[in-house]
């Protein structure tokens, strides 16, 4: 199981190898800021898009936002200082309101330019938007929920996104097909000790990396649980144990999964691993991930590999150009670098005893 991160790099920016600020892992973080927080589509090798990343890779922008983070976080404190609850939530909004404009503007500047980063001119209706007159209960009101950037921490209150026809083709059958897990508290019991029945689906809206996030499992499964009566082990490696469940449902959307398992690294949940034959089955897969988490990233247009990164979870989609068979990961990145660092952490003391 290579590193997730690895393989996405590899594919995104080889072909520009040389020519971009930043390079692996770090770029990719700053290619999915851009794309999901900032809403930048476009221009990743010249234009905008590369412009906000190479904003995002300076370590003296960082700072800046940083800076105006913290200076709205204070402000938003004042303003609700007779309410230590409600100042923390309009605190921790005030934060991610305050750094997404600060990134837009450095984004958008004209180069050598140096734009304003006062929350006063990111934000000029600061005070009535955090004020305790515009948070009720810790929840924001309906004003607020509008002006929320689209992340995971903000997905809940997002409108719904209108799919384009061939995702929405699919949605009918995408939140069945996958049965990915709601969100729910650690102490809350596992839904698939009760039952294998899909879970209800999270406040998000289908088709945005956010439900990807919100999700973060597959079907009754949420990444960092335990395995589950039903599932038999199929490969011991220490650590990494895969199992199959003779349970699951191979259907997926319109087609059907020739394979299917689960990857636990030190007893929990980090990867399921899915794979398809031919062109029907493999393109009811695609589509169902597209329904579900949205058009996905093509790293180059005559290969049909897709990638979604989302900040808890991502998924690989990679299809054989010639038989057209696919195989497909859901995994969780914290998780899977875990094992990853771990590995080599472990390569590295053997090496030493060479």
């Amino acid at each position: 199981m290579t590193s997730f991160c690895n393989r996405a790099c590899l594919l995104l920016f080889l072909p520009a190898a040389g020519t971009l600020l930043g390079s692996g892992c770090a770029r990719m973080t700053a290619v999915n800021e851009c794309q999901n927080s900032l809403g930048i589509t476009e221009g990743y090798l010249a234009g905008a898009g590369n412009q906000c990343v190479n904003a995002k890779l300076d370590p003296n922008n960082q700072e800046m936002v940083h800076s105006a983070g913290e200076q709205a976080c204070s402000r938003a404190r004042m303003l609700n200082a007779s309410d230590p609850q409600g100042a923390e939530t309009a605190c921790q909004q005030a934060r991610v309101q305050s750094e997404r404009a600060a990134w837009i503007a450095l984004a958008s500047a004209p180069t050598g330019s140096q734009p304003n980063l006062n929350v006063d001119v990111l934000l000029p209706d600061f005070d009535s938007r955090f004020s305790s007159h515009a948070t009720i209960s810790g929840r924001p009101t309906s004003e607020q929920q509008l002006s929320q950037p689209n992340d995971t921490s903000s997905a809940a209150t997002t409108p719904p996104v209108a799919l384009p026809p061939t995702q929405a083709a699919a949605a009918s059958v995408a939140g069945n097909a996958l049965s990915l897990p709601a969100v729910r508290s650690p102490d809350s019991p596992n839904p698939a000790m009760a039952s294998d029945a899909p879970a209800a689906p999270p406040d998000v809206p289908m088709g945005s990396i956010a439900y990807l996030d919100a999700r973060n499992g597959f079907r009754d499964m949420r990444f960092g649980d335990a395995p589950t009566p039903g599932m038999t082990l199929i490969e011991d490696g220490g650590d990494t144990k895969i199992y199959r469940r003779a349970s699951d449902d191979l259907s997926i959307g319109s087609g059907r999964l020739s394979f299917l398992v689960y990857s636990f690294y030190k007893n929990r949940f980090c990867e399921a691993m899915l794979k398809t034959r031919g062109i029907l089955d493999s393109q009811a897969l695609l589509e169902t991930f597209r329904a579900a988490y949205g058009p996905g990233y093509q790293a180059n247009e005559f290969l049909p590999e897709y990638s979604w990164f989302g900040v808890v979870a991502g998924v690989e989609y990679d299809e054989n150009s010639i038989t057209h068979d696919a195989s497909a990961v859901l995994l969780s990145n914290a998780i899977s670098a875990e094992e990853q660092a771990d590995k080599k952490a472990a390569a590295k003391r053997s090496g030493a005893n060479l």
